[in-house]
């Protein structure tokens, strides 16, 4: 039976470290969460931009779909991303001076969302670059073609 106790002993001693680590791991994310918070506003906002040029160009009609397609993608992710950021985040400052700042516990609950979020937006970034350098490869040679 002593040995039953000891392995059960170690087991927990085990299970307490590695909650431990855990533990001491969140607790370094958690300053940098605002860093990440306004990191994601900012590209959040770049992104709105790029949609806004993009529908102001006028790619052939080959590559209209793959721009298209790539935009409405962003657009989702986008939207998803904004909902996710507004649950975690809040208001603070003086009126007229209001700051958004991040709820630091409801961040790391959504942070898997929030990772995953960035990722599809990188990818769909990724997606309209090519599709915009496509477009622009193609003109460029429809120009030399016709000059």
């Amino acid at each position: 039976m002593e040995v039953l106790g000891a392995v059960a002993s170690s087991i927990a001693v085990v299970q307490a470290l590695a909650a431990g680590k855990h533990a001491v791991s969140l607790f370094r994310e958690i300053p940098d969460i605002q860093k990440d918070f306004d990191y994601l506003m900012k590209e959040l906002n770049m992104i709105k931009s790029m949609a806004q040029a993009v529908s102001r160009m006028a790619p052939t009609a080959l590559e209209q779909d793959l721009i298209n397609t790539a935009a409405r993608n962003l657009n989702e992710i986008t939207a998803e991303l904004e909902a996710l950021l507004r649950i975690c985040s809040r208001e603070s400052g003086p009126e007229g001076n209001k700051m958004n700042k991040a709820r630091k516990r409801k961040w790391l609950v959504e942070k898997s969302d929030i990772k995953k979020l960035q990722q599809r937006m990188s990818q769909a970034k990724e997606t309209l670059h090519f599709a915009l350098n496509s477009s622009r490869v193609s003109n460029d040679i429809q120009w030399v073609y016709h000059t």
